[in-house]
């Protein structure tokens, strides 16, 4: 507390205070005016609630971390698309909203592994830098060590619900890589009957064992029931809920349509499904509000890549999921943590899926291992404005076609943004020493439309030196592929 004597005969009218030029935000618990000696009442107090908001601040957040499947960057309201989004729209308007927020790959398995484990799966090798199937291997729980675990480790009650993914070849559970508890399935199945459509085999699990109680119910309820309950359980610690929805990725199904049969591609259907994946995020975060937890939980909402072929929507962007140009790894991004964020920022230096998994364990005060650093930063910070982030920090990407079967492993297209200008290599199918360079100022071509390798030389060369480098770095650690006996 300070005290200070104010040499006021009369009537007091204007009281102006002037403090340190500190970087660090003042923060004002109360001011109190009172008579010299204190024998009379208090003639003025005005309360600003500091205290409180820094006890809310020093309790461990709640944290939600939303993965949509295949939402593409032009859908949303708040991103300037035409489907009716209001409650992630909220979440854009009420926190952060980032322009240049990345995904780690253009397709699911190796996205999901990368947030869950915040370090570039090209770490551990060729197999992990395509979709985990055929035979290729998945994460292991000890040799990669999730963000689920981390925080169980910190003191949460983890849960993870919806579609796992990354441990396709054993099935094994969610609750192996420390999440508490999982309802959830492993490829895409139907979202009524949750049978895996090629196989007919029923892909919904609780905690391991097969789930068919709540077959006819469109899987992604299912999901945000689960994480309602979740949050209503009472307990004295923090929860921390992966929350990975199934739409909008096939099969295409009509959410309104009770019981409604797998249909071809279509627009229309397509919005439904994104419609109503915008509702049940909505229901979850009522149920915060309910709980009047919504002030300190930190709610995260992305996508694992770009939307899908034909029918998404990803403008302005070029391209879609399967590739690195833009709109198949540019993605929604959006952050909010009512007391800790900004509200209503926009937020345009590029960050990554990477910077989501180092945000939350930050948050919870979670450490990586120490020999597996993330790779990615805590965007808290950045965001209060008491760190600046780089718009320059390199991003790289790397896509390959691995068929372990076949002993097929290619790499299929590499990319490094930095700033405002993007490389791209993409190979040849027989051949991955042989390569096209693409060359975009993504700041005056967002759609990456004209090729400027030729006209910038000495661009290509400084970006594809990065490139080199962080291919040599990821080798270090990479398991080499395992060629198959068959």
């Amino acid at each position: 507390d300070i005290e200070i004597k104010l040499p006021v005969k009369g009537a007091l009218q204007h009281l102006r205070m002037f403090v340190p030029d500190n970087k660090e935000p003042l923060e004002i618990d109360w001011i109190e005016i009172t008579p010299a000696g204190g024998k009379s009442k208090n003639l003025e107090r005005w309360d600003f609630g500091a205290s409180k908001v820094n006890e809310r601040i020093k309790a461990k957040p709640n944290i939600i971390l939303i993965l949509a499947d295949d939402l593409g960057y032009g859908e949303l309201g708040c991103y300037g698309g035409p489907v009716r989004t209001p409650h992630m729209d909220r979440l854009a308007k009420e926190g952060v909203r980032c322009t240049d927020g990345y995904s780690a790959f253009p397709v699911c398995s190796p996205s999901r592994a990368a947030l869950l484990t915040g370090r570039y799966p090209a770490r551990y090798g060729p197999t992990y830098e395509d979709y985990y199937g055929g035979g290729a291997p998945e994460l292991d729980p000890v040799e990669h060590p999730t963000i689920g675990k981390l925080m169980q480790d910190a003191g949460y009650r983890t849960a993870c619900f919806g579609k796992w993914n990354v441990s396709n070849l054993n099935r094994r559970r969610a609750n192996d890589f420390g999440f508490h508890r999982w309802v959830g399935l492993h490829l895409n199945h139907d979202f009524y009957t949750h049978k895996l459509l090629k196989t007919g085999e029923l892909d919904m699990y609780e905690d391991g064992k097969p789930y068919p109680d709540k077959q006819g119910t469109w899987c992604d309820t299912v999901f945000a029931d689960e994480a309602i309950s979740f949050i209503q359980e009472k307990s004295k610690k923090p929860f921390f809920i992966f929350l990975s929805f199934q739409a909008p990725h096939t099969p295409i199904q009509d959410p309104d349509s009770p019981m409604d049969k797998p249909q071809d591609k279509n627009r229309s259907t397509l919005v439904k499904m994104i419609e109503r994946l915008d509702l049940e995020i909505g229901r979850v975060m009522n149920a915060l509000e309910y709980k009047k937890v919504a002030d300190n939980t930190l709610v995260i909402v992305t996508s694992d890549n770009g939307g899908e072929q034909k029918v998404s929507r990803n403008l302005p962007l070029g391209g879609t999921k399967q590739v690195l140009f833009e709109g198949g790894i540019r993605v929604p991004f959006v952050l909010k943590w009512p007391a800790v964020l900004p509200k209503g920022m926009t937020y345009s230096t590029p960050v990554n899926a990477y910077d989501l998994t180092a945000t939350v364990a930050m948050a919870g005060r979670a450490k990586p291992h120490k020999e597996k650093p993330f790779d990615g930063v805590d965007l808290t910070p950045v965001f209060q404005g008491k760190s600046e982030l780089a718009y320059d920090r390199p991003q790289f990407f790397r896509r390959r076609t691995v068929k372990v079967r076949s002993n097929q492993n290619q790499i299929r297209q590499s990319a490094v943004r930095q700033g405002d200008w993007k490389y791209l290599r993409t190979y040849k199918a027989a051949d991955s020493g042989k390569y096209n360079s693409f060359l975009f100022n993504l700041k005056e071509d967002i759609g990456e439309t004209r090729n400027l390798a030729t006209e910038r030389p000495e661009k290509v060369k400084a970006l594809a030196k990065l490139l080199v480098q962080w291919e040599a770095e990821m080798a270090e650690t990479a398991a080499p592929f395992a060629q198959s006996k068959n």
